[in-house]
C-alpha cells in the first residue's frame, strides 16, 4: 500500500465511522486537506488497531527524508531561549505546549485527538500525554483566554497561567526541553502575547534556576521581529 492508498483509506474510514458522504478529491493536496479536516473535526475518534497501524505508517512516511530539527540548529539568545519557525511535526524535543490545534492533531494522529477530548482542562490548566507521531516525546495541551472585544488584565493573567503551568509542569516531569506553539492562535494580540510569554519564561527561570531550554514557535516573520526584541530585551 503506497502512500495515496493509506490516504485514501484514512478518510474512508473516517467518513464512514462517522456517517458522512463527500466525494474523495482528485488532487494530493485537497486530499490532505481533508483529511487533516477530519482527523480534527471527526465526532467518533474510536478506531481500530489496524486504523491506527495505518496511520502511523502514513505519518511516518510523510516525514521521510525531511530534516529533524534540534536545538543546536535553532536561533537563541544565549540564555536557553530559541525561536523555531517551520513544520512542527520535525521539531524534536521533549515536549510541545498548544491549544486545540488542527496542524499538530494532523501530525501527531487521532490518538492525540482522543487524549485532547478525553482530558478536558480549564483556562490556564496544562495536561500532558504522548507525542505520538510527532517528534517531541510528549504534548502538553492548554487553554488559552477568549477575548470578546478588548484585552483586560484579566486575560494576560489566563495567559501567563498558561506559560507557569507549563514550565512547572515540565520541570516536574524532568523535561529538558519545551516548545510553545502558542501565540498564532491566542486570541491576544501578537505584541502583547509575545511579551508575556518572554517575560514569564524570562521570570520563572530566574526565580526557580531552572535548567530547562524554551522554544518559541512561530509562523509569521513579524512574530520572528518581536520575540527577538524581547528574548533579548
Amino acid at each position: 500500500m503506497n502512500q495515496e492508498k493509506r490516504r485514501i483509506f484514512l478518510i474512508q474510514e473516517l467518513l464512514k465511522k462517522n456517517s458522512l458522504y463527500l466525494d474523495i478529491p482528485r488532487w494530493e493536496y485537497n486530499q490532505k486537506e481533508l483529511l487533516k479536516s477530519l482527523l480534527f473535526t471527526c465526532q467518533n475518534t474510536r478506531v481500530s488497531w489496524y486504523f491506527l497501524w495505518i496511520q502511523n505508517m502514513y505519518l511516518k512516511k510523510e516525514q521521510k527524508g525531511k530534516k529533524e530539527i534540534d536545538l543546536s540548529m535553532l536561533k537563541g539568545n544565549g540564555c536557553d531561549l530559541f525561536i523555531f519557525k517551520g513544520d512542527i511535526a520535525l521539531l524534536k524535543c521533549d515536549s510541545i505546549v498548544c491549544g486545540y490545534n488542527p496542524d499538530i492533531i494532523s501530525k501527531a494522529g487521532i490518538q492525540l485527538r482522543y487524549q485532547f477530548e478525553k482530558n478536558k482542562i480549564n483556562t490556564g490548566q496544562v495536561k500532558i500525554c504522548s507525542g505520538y507521531n510527532l517528534k517531541s516525546r510528549y504534548c502538553m495541551r492548554t487553554k488559552g483566554p477568549e477575548v470578546k472585544k478588548e484585552v483586560k488584565q484579566k486575560h494576560k493573567d489566563e495567559l501567563t497561567m498558561c506559560y507557569k503551568n507549563a514550565l512547572k509542569l515540565a520541570d516536574r516531569k524532568s523535561l529538558k526541553s519545551i516548545a510553545f506553539y502558542m501565540t498564532s492562535e491566542s486570541e491576544i494580540p501578537n505584541d502583547i502575547a509575545c511579551a508575556i510569554a518572554c517575560r514569564t519564561v524570562k521570570e520563572y527561570k530566574e526565580s526557580t534556576k531552572s535548567p530547562i531550554k524554551v522554544i518559541f514557535c512561530i509562523e509569521r516573520d513579524m512574530e520572528e521581529i518581536l520575540y527577538t526584541a524581547y528574548m533579548n530585551g
